[in-house]
């Protein structure tokens, strides 16, 4: 059975390990950040004050599935919204992708011929 060595809160990582536990029960205290990993073979122990030791890692209730975006459904087309407010607040995001979109096509448009030339 493999142990790591567990040091206590204010002792120093280049401390020699005196106490150990089984590497399962090692692993259990850094998932429950009741520790942090040292090293494959030692891990030391949270302050009692610390902030990690206050987190409820409690697992959360599945969240229902969302729907990929890549998902098609037939007859629903995606219209922007048609708040003025929206639309100003929007505006510069879309213009700024479809600059992107535009450069990038040209760039590509002059690279596309001189690699063609440069396979032939």
């Amino acid at each position: 059975m493999r142990s790591v060595g567990f040091l206590a809160h204010d002792q120093s990582q280049f401390t020699k390990a005196k106490t150990f536990v089984s590497k399962d029960d090692a692993d259990w205290l850094v998932t429950k950040m009741a520790a942090e990993r040292i090293s494959s073979k030692l891990i030391r122990a949270f302050a009692p004050d610390s902030p990690f030791r206050l987190l409820n890692l409690t697992p959360r209730e599945p969240q229902p599935s969302k729907m990929s975006i890549a998902a098609e459904m037939h007859g629903v087309r995606f219209q922007l919204p048609m708040d003025s407010m929206w639309r100003e607040e929007h505006l510069m995001a879309t213009r700024s992708l479809q600059t992107r979109a535009m450069l990038t096509f040209k760039a590509w448009q002059q690279t596309a011929p001189q690699q063609h030339t440069q396979t032939s």
